[in-house]
């Protein structure tokens, strides 16, 4: 994912309504072309949702989650975070995943973020938290030639 996806990211979950391409280009200060290529990357990968009305074309983020207890974050393979839902954003000003989620020093043993990026593959795994379970869920974001570039984790409370 690169810096044009992330900031796209960005505008879409701030905005109250969906946008339309030329609103989310002049955001962006790019062309209706460039724009128009990444949000089709990011509809991809199912971070974003396209909705038809007329000639015009609606984006808006991909948010089939509404539960307030899930975590979403999109990291990359230095566990630095890239994007997390607006719910959960970051209290603590932290980039690393497992300090801003979970009040760590250092990565967890058996990391599915890492593993996601390692195999290219999807995970899930149940974590105690302060006496909590959460069950963990990776899956990888690729590029056009299907390199792991970032991976979406979520989290929710069991």
């Amino acid at each position: 994912m690169d810096i044009f996806q992330t900031r796209i990211l960005e505008i879409l979950r701030n905005e109250k309504n969906d946008l339309h391409i030329s609103d989310v280009a002049k955001k962006l200060g790019v062309d209706r072309h460039t724009a128009s290529k990444h949000l089709d990357e990011l509809k991809k990968i199912k971070l974003i949702k396209l909705r038809n009305v007329g000639k015009s074309k609606l984006y808006s983020i991909h948010d089939k989650h509404s539960s307030s207890e899930l975590k979403t974050s999109i990291q990359t393979n230095k566990h630095t975070i890239l994007w997390q839902n607006k719910k959960e954003s970051n209290k603590t000003h932290s980039n690393k995943c497992y300090e801003a989620f979970l009040g760590k020093n250092e990565k967890c043993s058996n990391c599915p973020v890492e593993k996601t990026f390692i195999t290219g593959d999807e995970y899930e795994s149940e974590l105690l938290i302060e006496n909590k379970r959460a069950i963990i869920k990776t899956k990888p974001i690729k590029n056009s030639k299907n390199d792991t570039v970032a991976v979406m984790e979520t989290m929710k409370w069991k």
